[in-house]
């Protein structure tokens, strides 16, 4: 299998959690590090020790990348990712929400499968152990008929 190369854009408080789930994986490889605050990605790179850029564009036109993750404030997420799916033609990884607006979600699906490339929201939260438990209470009928459900979640 070859290895995956991967890219993080947006070093914030998330951004750890891509850089340990990429360095677990033995078929991927984190290749760069990008953020306009060089240094809070200065501070990720200790945990990645990768190339750091400020630039997206400048990353992308040096690196060899597959996978580009976008961690950048929500409402940027369909901004960068259709341009660097049209630009780059990359694979993109979008922390959610993947837009605010229901028209820009569907513009990025639609972007991404009109250039051939994948795209992944990021909803981590399902594979949380109260959440696997509430989902196998329902699925097996343990509760009772799910009428309406509320979740608060910090």
């Amino acid at each position: 299998m070859n290895t995956i190369k991967f890219a993080i854009i947006g070093c914030g408080r998330i951004s750890y959690r891509h850089i340990e789930a990429i360095q677990a994986n033995p078929h991927a490889r984190l290749v760069a590090l990008c953020d306009l605050n060089r240094e809070r990605a200065e501070e990720r790179n200790a945990e990645a020790g990768v190339k750091i850029y400020q630039n997206y564009h400048a990353m992308l036109s040096k690196e060899d990348i597959d996978v580009v993750c976008i961690m950048t404030p929500s409402g940027m997420h369909p901004e960068h990712a259709i341009e660097i799916i049209e630009q780059y033609k990359k694979h993109v990884v979008v922390e959610k929400p993947m837009a605010l607006r229901i028209q820009d979600g569907e513009r990025l699906i639609q972007t991404a499968k009109d250039n051939g490339v994948h795209l992944f929201v990021v909803h981590q939260n399902r594979f949380n152990k109260a959440i696997t438990k509430i989902k196998t209470a329902v699925t097996d009928n343990l509760i009772g008929r799910l009428v309406m459900g509320t979740i608060r979640l910090r």
